[in-house]
């Protein structure tokens, strides 16, 4: 069984009983090279959509807005890296509703080394969904100095976005 495959059969499964839920999941990664200024708080664009069961992510604007009501489990990681003459650090933010909503969670900043590639570890969290207006959105927050830009690694599973329904 592939990661994909795997992935897609487990976030399937409702977390309290193990029993099938309603198939509303998705798993979406940066499948292209994304570059961010530094002193900013950007939305990720997720340009590859694995699977979304239910139909729920909006790949224009990168949200994921499920029309069910519920609790959703959701992840994010990031994959980064640098020039080799700049240092920095990043951090992986959820928003619900978006940067003028309710930020949900944030990741410590991770410190990043010149001209290496990191994975932040991700942030994984529930939150309650209202089946109609609330929708989930990936940020990503990035510092370096000097002030430089930084780039999304693209490689396959490093930089993604996924969600399940779990109650």
């Amino acid at each position: 069984m592939s990661l994909t495959e795997f992935l897609k059969w487990a976030s399937a499964l409702h977390v309290s009983t193990g029993k099938a839920a309603l198939p509303t999941n998705f798993f979406a990664r940066v499948g292209s090279a994304q570059t961010f200024p530094s002193s900013s708080t950007f939305p990720l664009h997720f340009d590859t959509l694995d699977y979304d069961n239910g139909g729920f992510f909006n790949a224009g604007s990168h949200q994921y807005n499920p029309k069910i009501a519920g609790v959703y489990s959701f992840a994010l990681q990031l994959g980064v890296s640098l020039p080799a003459d700049t240092g920095g650090a990043v951090r992986s933010v959820l928003f619900l509703n978006g940067n003028g909503g309710t930020l949900l969670g944030v990741t410590p900043y991770i410190s990043l080394e010149a001209g290496k590639v990191a994975v932040i570890p991700p942030l994984v969290l529930n939150a309650q969904m209202n089946g109609d207006t609330d929708y989930m959105q990936a940020y990503i927050q990035f510092n370096a100095y000097p002030g430089t830009d930084m780039e999304l690694d693209n490689a396959t599973y490093t930089t993604y976005f996924q969600g399940f329904r779990a109650k």
